[in-house]
């Protein structure tokens, strides 16, 4: 059992110094916030929200969305967008993409007029 303990111990040390480095949000460098401001887009996720809204928020915040890029590893799925064939990844599936602009801007707009201000 001691052994076990070590291994674990050993494994969790591991893993932790690979994620230290990393960025906690992929959106940093995506929209970086102005000078000593919050970036907006922490507000994606909110503790209160309720579990559907706030998992999804979570899993934008994080990266943590399965877009072609990721599925294409597990499943034989192309790893290009629908809708217009370039390969897609969080920001293209969630702000790039030609095809959404218009639910992009509704929502920036939906978003800035009745929340953030």
């Amino acid at each position: 059992a001691p052994r076990d303990h070590l291994y674990t111990f050993m494994r969790h040390t591991l893993h932790f110094l690979t994620l230290v480095s990393r960025p906690d949000t992929k959106w940093w460098d995506y929209l970086p916030p102005k000078a000593g401001e919050e970036p907006w887009w922490a507000s994606l996720y909110f503790t209160l929200v309720p579990w559907p809204a706030g998992d999804i928020g979570w899993r934008l915040l994080h990266g943590a969305v399965s877009t072609g890029v990721h599925l294409v590893r597990f499943t034989p799925v192309p790893e290009a967008c629908p809708f217009c064939s370039v390969r897609e990844n969080l920001t293209h599936a969630y702000s790039e993409c030609a095809r959404l602009q218009p639910l992009f801007r509704f929502l920036q707009d939906l978003l800035l007029r009745f929340w953030l201000h």
